[in-house]
C-alpha cells in the first residue's frame, strides 16, 4: 500500500492504528471543567509523552488554561453519560486537542455526526490511508532527477 506516494507496510499500519486509538490516551481539562464533568485528573505540569503522543494530540497546540490531564480509556469515556462525553469531546477540541474527528467527515463508516474517538476496528488500511493523506502532501520523490 501507498500513502501520499510513499510504500507503507502493516507494521507502519499497526503503529498508526495505535496512535490514534490508544488503549489509554489523555483529556486536558480546566480544574472546573473536571470538577463538573466529574473526572479524576493530574496537573498537567508533570504530564510525559511519546513524541508519537504529543503529534498525535497536538500537544503544542493545546491551551495552557487546560491545566489538569484525566488519562481515561475508551471505555471510561464509553461510560459517561452521553452530555458528559459530549462536553469532554468539546472541550478538547476548545483547548486545541488533536485526534478528536468529526465523524460527519466519515459519512462511509455509520458513525454519528459529531466527535468521536477512533476504535482499533474502525482503523482498517483504506480509513488509516485518509486519516494520514489528509494532512500532508504526496511525495515528489520520483519527480527528482537522479543527478540530484
Amino acid at each position: 500500500m501507498n500513502v501520499l506516494n510513499i510504500p507503507v507496510d502493516d507494521a507502519l499500519l499497526a503503529a498508526w492504528r495505535g496512535w490514534l486509538a490508544p488503549a489509554r490516551q489523555p483529556f486536558y481539562l480546566t480544574g472546573a471543567e473536571a470538577d463538573a464533568l466529574e473526572i479524576e485528573t493530574v496537573p498537567r505540569a508533570g504530564l510525559t509523552l511519546t513524541p508519537e503522543e504529543c503529534d498525535t494530540v497536538t500537544e503544542w497546540n493545546i491551551s495552557a488554561l487546560a491545566d489538569r490531564v484525566a488519562w481515561l480509556t475508551l471505555a471510561a469515556v464509553d461510560a459517561l453519560p452521553p452530555a458528559s462525553r459530549r462536553a469532554l469531546l468539546r472541550a478538547q477540541v476548545r483547548h486545541g486537542r488533536g485526534n478528536v474527528p468529526l465523524g460527519r467527515a466519515f459519512p462511509d463508516l455509520d458513525l454519528p455526526p459529531g466527535r468521536f474517538l477512533w476504535r482499533p476496528g474502525q482503523l482498517t488500511a483504506g480509513v488509516l490511508a485518509r486519516v494520514v493523506a489528509a494532512s500532508g502532501l504526496p511525495c515528489q520523490r520520483a519527480e527528482v532527477p537522479p543527478e540530484v
